[in-house]
């Protein structure tokens, strides 16, 4: 099951100590380059940096329609990182997409992906 997450998911749980439930209930987790250098390289000495760059079962997958990353940023207002994880998710066909911000929840389900946020990994 093909399962891509957003930054602010990785943050909050690595802020808990709690990144390994993203394993646990998941397994293999895909996050796009721009969450990547969100997380790691521009959050260096942040919570999420360090878990997440040592985190094997977390795999960086490149968007290759950087295009529609661009129309949900101006389009829609989305973040970056929001936008490349809603055309990861379409790209690879996701089972689920994590996110917690709720205009990018809005826009992952008008495009048909099942959205999940933290407080649905807590209650698994």
């Amino acid at each position: 099951m093909k399962v891509v997450t957003n930054s602010t998911p990785l943050i909050e749980l690595s802020k808990i100590n709690w990144l390994a439930l993203l394993r646990d209930v998941h397994g293999t987790i895909l996050i796009p380059k721009e969450v990547y250098v969100e997380v790691v390289d521009d959050g260096i000495g942040k919570p999420g940096a360090a878990e997440v760059k040592t985190a094997k079962w977390i795999h960086c997958q490149s968007v290759v329609d950087k295009d529609q990353i661009s129309i949900l940023q101006t389009q829609h207002s989305l973040h970056l990182g929001e936008s490349a994880t809603i055309v990861l998710a379409k790209e690879v066909k996701a089972a689920q997409v994590i996110l917690d911000d709720n205009a990018a929840r809005q826009e992952a389900v008008a495009r048909g992906l099942p959205v999940i946020g933290n407080a649905s990994l807590i209650n698994a």
